[in-house]
């Protein structure tokens, strides 16, 4: 694993792993409109984990998994963020998921300021930070009201 890759593979893993807690998220929530925020979120980040993965040299695309250090917004805060969706504070539900795009996003620019890349690594990473954007105007324009979680029954 090359130095100068390492930062794009940590964002693979942060990409992969904040796809994991959407996921998890839309499996709490049974708020339609938040289940489907939940779901693109996390169809995004693995849509931009696979462009990204495919940009990088063919030598640096294995073992990007084993990248220990790199943990999502999400996941360091998955207690906060339970809590939340059971409590149902909409508002810091809607706060955690635009402060995980914007991690992304910081995570992006550290990562262009500290490489080289090459033209098509450099076109994926302007498009996924124009999708991510586009994620944290989504989030931004979802009503903050409160809203009533009814727990999924879970059959015996």
């Amino acid at each position: 694993m090359s130095k100068d890759f390492h930062s794009f593979q940590r964002i693979v893993k942060i990409h992969t792993d904040s796809s994991d807690y959407y996921q998890r998220c839309a499996h709490i929530t049974t708020e339609t409109d938040l289940v489907e925020l939940f779901n693109d979120l996390s169809q995004g980040r693995i849509k931009m984990a696979n462009a990204l993965l495919s940009a990088l040299p063919d030598d640096e695309r294995r073992g990007f998994w084993r990248v220990q250090e790199a943990l999502s917004y999400l996941q360091r805060i998955w207690y906060n963020v339970k809590v939340a969706l059971i409590v149902n504070d909409r508002s810091k539900i809607l706060k955690y998921c635009e402060k995980s795009e914007l991690d992304a996003l910081h995570f992006y620019d550290k990562a262009l300021s500290r490489n080289e890349v090459s033209d098509d690594l450099r076109r994926h990473v302007n498009a996924d930070q124009q999708m991510l954007k586009e994620m944290i105007e989504r989030i931004e324009n979802t009503p903050k009201k409160k809203f009533t979680l009814q727990h999924k029954s879970v059959a015996a």
